[in-house]
């Protein structure tokens, strides 16, 4: 086989090893937000009216649940806070709960919303979307038509639930501990003792671990919060929760006006689950339930700021104030105004759900914290009030910060290019499972390479593509070398970088479920095919490539391909100034990440003493190489 070092010739850092693929039906399709679920649910009528009657309790009942002819047996409660309705009853599918340890597309769980506070069905979907553009990760949402016992009962929302699963496509890990953070009193990160139980269980309720849920590290990080002193603040702190990406989630809030997040609101801090990593003191917010924002367009860009102390505090220090205003315009103008992304999302799911929404037989809606039956008048009114909202907000996010006194400057990571690492690629796509750089300034300030198992995080530098931290190869002041996590759905996306908290501007990415591009190619021997070495009319010879697609057999993103073959799904078409060429073996390239080999022979009457084009097709995308025969 081709010696390793030799593979990447130009790109010798780029280093490493292999990669899995999807099957037909994945977690990814059940949360396709461009499209319209139909989930359907057979349950005992008797055990139905159970359920609406006593919404407020967390009673299980059997169900048979249907998603695109996949049909199990689960379980069902309703589920919820103050958006709890018997009318309109939000809903926990629990997949295991009737089987023990069933999955359904990897799942254990997920969640039907039926968004009984917002009119237009859209805050949570939009909410989302913008945290997962900025590069923080959030729960995949699609709309979906909900059916009991055969009839249209509703419009919902499909939320992935935040559970192990989501840390593992997000972070790449598990074994941390999770929270659920519950407003059992309005807290915005006061001192409550040294007692842990004045914590967790009682706010922040362990999702993970729970019979050993080790609540004193948020004792210490409060602790840290209230008593360190100004000139140890920021380090005592961020051992604990990074200041940088705490700021952006609270500015992204601001934004959006949340009045039930984390600064700002009514109540205190509320909607966000924390997750302290494995083996680690350090925290992150996950973001939860955003369905109260798109309220107040003049809403002020401190709004809150002074009531929370961890705020308080932070921008009290230039620096992050700089910070949190550097994230308020980037998150106001990734919004944007009038015919801008958030104004085109809302008119693409309108069209989506329209029907859906309009025909709700039982529909709710939200006016001065109650609950009521509403109609296609609400979400109509409700999608106008969205677009006044957008057209208007990011201005005066805008010109309020011009009004700012003058700010410190802040270095942030900047973006020129991402491409396939692989030099001869068939458009700037990247496909699942692929390997990628991108190119810029700032993007780390050092050069590491990974080894093995590809890691998240390297010397806090991570990269995200709409949220999700993707596995990382190498790291350096100028570029990263990465892996488009196989979990990617296809369509425009969101990639970022982030050295140290700090978050670049983002850069669009086309994601193709194939988008190949090749390395190189070699001899059976492993050297290369070049001027120096020509193949051979009827040589066995071996594309390298990358981004061809799924494969038979997949494996975690970031893990090297085992010696059990992964072939492609689809299937390779090989040319040479167009004449098919014998495909031996096409997949994944064992113990390598997202490297492909094609094993073919050339065509017999191949032009010798000639440089001729040698065409990689999949999926009708092709990546040409030129290729010297003798």
């Amino acid at each position: 086989m081709l010696p390793r070092t030799a593979l990447f010739c130009p790109f010798a850092v780029l280093l490493l090893l292999a990669s899995p693929a999807s099957v037909a039906q994945t977690s990814s399709g059940f949360f396709d937000d461009t499209r319209l679920q139909d989930i359907k649910l057979t349950v005992a009528p008797s055990d139905w009216e159970a359920l609406k009657a006593h919404y407020l309790d967390n009673t299980y009942y059997p169900a048979t649940f249907n998603w695109n002819d996949i049909t199990l047996q689960i379980g069902i409660r309703s589920r919820g806070r103050g958006s709890r309705s018997g009318i309109k009853p939000n809903l926990y599918l629990n997949f295991d709960k009737v089987v023990k340890k069933q999955r359904f597309l990897g799942l254990e769980a997920a969640v039907l919303n039926g968004n009984n506070q917002d009119a237009t069905h859209l805050h949570n979907l939009l909410s989302f979307k913008l945290f997962a553009h900025m590069g923080l990760p959030a729960p995949r949402l699609a709309l979906s038509r909900l059916f009991i016992n055969g009839e249209y009962f509703g419009l919902y929302s499909l939320v992935e639930n935040l559970d192990e699963k989501f840390l593992d496509r997000n972070f790449g890990e598990s074994g941390g501990f999770l929270y659920e953070y519950k407003p059992n009193q309005v807290y915005n990160f006061e001192w409550l003792g040294a007692d842990p139980a004045a914590y967790s269980p009682n706010l922040f309720a362990p999702q993970t671990h729970e019979d050993d849920p080790d609540p004193r590290p948020i004792v210490d990080m409060v602790s840290a919060i209230n008593f360190s002193s100004n000139a140890d603040f920021v380090d005592s702190v961020s051992a604990y929760i990074n200041p940088e990406l705490y700021l952006t989630h609270a500015a992204i809030e601001n934004v959006l006006t949340e009045i039930d997040g984390i600064v700002g609101g009514v109540y205190g801090m509320n909607n966000f689950d924390l997750y302290r990593f494995d083996g680690s003191k350090l925290s992150q917010l996950l973001v939860w339930d955003k369905d109260l924002t798109f309220g107040q367009p003049q809403r002020e860009i401190l709004m809150g700021t002074q009531e929370n102390v961890f705020t308080r505090r932070l921008l009290a220090i230039p620096k992050y104030r700089s910070v949190y205003v550097n994230a308020l315009v980037t998150a106001a103008l990734t919004l944007g105004s009038k015919g801008g992304w958030g104004d085109q999302e809302v008119d693409r799911a309108y069209a989506l759900i329209r029907e859906a929404a309009t025909t709700d037989p039982h529909k709710q809606c939200i006016n001065s914290g109650t609950i009521y039956s509403c109609g296609p008048a609400e979400f109509e009114r409700g999608i106008q009030d969205m677009h006044t909202f957008i057209a208007s907000r990011a201005s005066f996010v805008l010109s309020s910060v011009v009004a700012l006194p003058p700010l410190d400057s802040i270095s942030v990571p900047t973006l020129k290019e991402v491409r396939s690492s692989a030099p001869y690629a068939s458009s700037s796509a990247l496909a699942p499972g692929s390997l990628a750089s991108v190119w810029g300034s700032g993007l780390a300030t050092s050069q590491h390479v990974a080894e093995g198992s590809l890691p998240r995080v390297i010397d806090d530098v991570f990269v995200s593509i709409n949220g999700t931290r993707v596995p990382l190869l190498m790291i350096s002041p100028e570029q990263i070398n990465f892996q488009v996590p196989w979990e990617t759905q296809p369509g425009m996306s969101s990639l970022t970088v982030s050295v140290n908290g700090q978050l670049s501007d983002a850069a669009d990415v086309l994601i193709a479920s194939a988008a190949p591009a090749i390395f190189n190619v070699s001899h059976t021997g492993g050297s290369l095919v070049d001027a120096s070495s020509p193949a051979a009319p009827g040589e066995a010879l071996t594309i390298w490539a990358t981004g061809l697609g799924p494969v038979q057999n997949p494996i975690p993103s970031g893990e090297p391909a085992p010696s059990v073959k992964s072939t492609t799904i689809d299937t390779p078409l090989i040319s040479l100034k167009g004449t098919p060429c014998t495909v031996a073996y096409s997949g994944l390239a064992p113990g390598w990440i997202g490297l492909y080999q094609l094993d073919f022979v050339l065509a017999g009457d191949a032009p010798a003493g000639s440089v001729a084009p040698l065409e990689l097709t999949m999926s009708g995308q092709t990546a040409k190489i030129d290729l010297s025969i003798r």
